[in-house]
């Protein structure tokens, strides 16, 4: 061997071992982390088709048709519906259909003005004891602005759940569905959905509906209160010339009849009844020979009135009656007394067109009026007239009115059941729709999967052919 192959020997070493150290270098950067991702990517799709298996089997024993897992899921609300359907067929207020008359109270109408004056207090306490019990989520109503507002919560709540009842705005499957887990646990989804849909339409306009009758029936009260002062102050002016006994009843020939008030003077007796009709001014009395009473509109329309003549003449003519016995029984024999009528109209703001022989006068004509006439009566007849009317007057009569807040509690109380059990039942349906979604996370879910292995393929694919 050379001196020359010796030296090329170690320099051959040299250069092997500087290749292997590169070749280990680029194996040690590259290739190495190439292993890695082909091992992670491998186990990656193992995993995508072990959860997309179990998805299948999971949608596979969950179709819509077999909701055993949503039953258990809302296991609790079905025990809790059947509970209130129970109580609603068991419930006295609602099995005796709703009501069909009102609850009424018997009130004069000084009486009936005083209650309802105090009415939005009792309503707010019959609101709070019968609503707040049963829904939680209503806070307790303060004044009648919060208590309509509680009010619209309420019904609009119960419309909510109705529509959340009404399943027959899904789709057939989700109908046999629910209907079959309804039958399951005992729940007649039919009778309440009926009796939902029955019900709502009465009592979602039920509070505007008996506060607009409380303003109109307080405004005509007020309004006949306001005529009755009038003319008490009209009269009062004259206390010194005649005896004047207001809101005269009495009781005869088995009836009552009643007078705004009764003047009794050497000038005769005289029957007043006070109107007071059109305050407003929106229309005008006509009043025709033959005596019928007509409201003429500003557009000359005619509405005819009630027969107010009628009325009056009735009412005078059992008092004369009563007062003529009565002062024969007494051994007073004179000759017949008669009782002059009077409508007087409280306000001076209707126009007037009377062409019967009625006596039609504003409150400020009744001292003319009976001053014109000739006197008729001794003083001592006066006397004993006026003592024979302040003996057998009684208080005034009573008539009956709606109970208002009676009315509110016993709609409450029938609407309540029923209500109560839609929201249970819309919360069965809730949980139920809610474990639907589950289910279509699932459904969804596989098709991701899908969507996933075929990019994995063609990934795979693409990569064969660039090699």
């Amino acid at each position: 061997m050379s001196s020359n192959d010796g030296c090329l020997t170690p320099l051959i070493i040299l250069v092997a071992l500087y290749f292997t150290f590169e070749l280990f270098s680029i194996y040690y950067k590259v290739i190495i982390p190439i292993i890695l991702l082909a091992v992670l990517l491998f186990i990656w799709r193992k995993r995508i088709k072990k959860k997309a298996l179990v998805a299948q089997k999971m949608l596979e024993r969950w179709p819509m048709d077999h909701i055993d897992h949503v039953e258990q899921a809302i296991f609790k609300e079905l025990q809790l519906a059947q509970k209130y359907q129970q109580k609603l067929l068991a419930d006295a207020y609602f099995n005796s259909g709703i009501p069909q008359k009102s609850a009424v109270v018997y009130h004069d109408l000084e009486e009936r003005m005083a209650y309802l004056n105090q009415l939005e207090d009792e309503f707010l306490m019959v609101f709070n004891r019968t609503v707040i019990a049963h829904y939680s989520y209503l806070k307790s109503a303060e004044n009648m602005k919060e208590l309509e507002e509680a009010f619209d919560h309420l019904f609009y709540r119960a419309s909510v759940q109705l529509f959340d009842v009404n399943i027959y705005n899904r789709d057939a499957s989700d109908v046999r569905a629910i209907e079959a887990l309804f039958t399951r646990n005992e729940l007649d989804y039919e009778y309440i959905k009926n009796t939902i849909n029955w019900i709502e339409p009465y009592h979602s306009g039920f509070l505007p509906a008996i506060l607009k009758k409380i303003r109109d029936e307080r405004y005509i009260i007020d309004k006949g209160l306001e005529g009755e002062q009038k003319l008490f102050n009209e009269l009062e002016v004259y206390r010194d010339v005649w005896h004047t006994l207001y809101n005269v009843r009495i009781e005869t020939e088995e009836t009552s009849v009643e007078s705004d008030a009764i003047i009794i003077s050497e000038n005769g007796v005289f029957s007043i009844e006070a109107k007071n009709f059109s305050s407003s001014g929106k229309y005008m009395i006509h009043v025709t020979k033959d005596g019928q009473w007509q409201k003429v509109l500003p557009d000359g329309s005619v509405e005819p009135m009630k027969d107010v003549a009628s009325q009056v003449n009735r009412h005078v003519g059992i008092k004369q009656r009563f007062l003529n016995e009565t002062l024969k029984n007494f051994g007073e024999y004179t000759s017949y007394i008669h009782i002059d009528p009077i409508v007087v109209i409280a306000n001076d703001t209707v126009r007037m067109n009377n062409e019967s022989d009625q006596v039609i006068l504003r409150a400020s004509q009744v001292y003319q009026y009976i001053k014109m006439k000739s006197p008729s009566l001794e003083q001592k007849q006066v006397e004993k007239i006026k003592s024979i009317f302040i003996e057998h007057m009684l208080e005034p009569k009573k008539f009956p009115h709606v109970d208002y807040g009676k009315e509110l509690e016993r709609w409450l109380r029938f609407s309540l059941p029923p209500f109560v059990y839609a929201e249970k039942i819309s919360h069965v349906i809730a949980a139920y729709k809610k474990e639907l979604e589950r289910h279509n996370a699932y459904s969804n879910y596989i098709q991701l999967t899908s969507i996933s292995e075929s990019v994995f393929s063609m990934k795979n694919e693409q990569d064969e052919v660039e090699e």
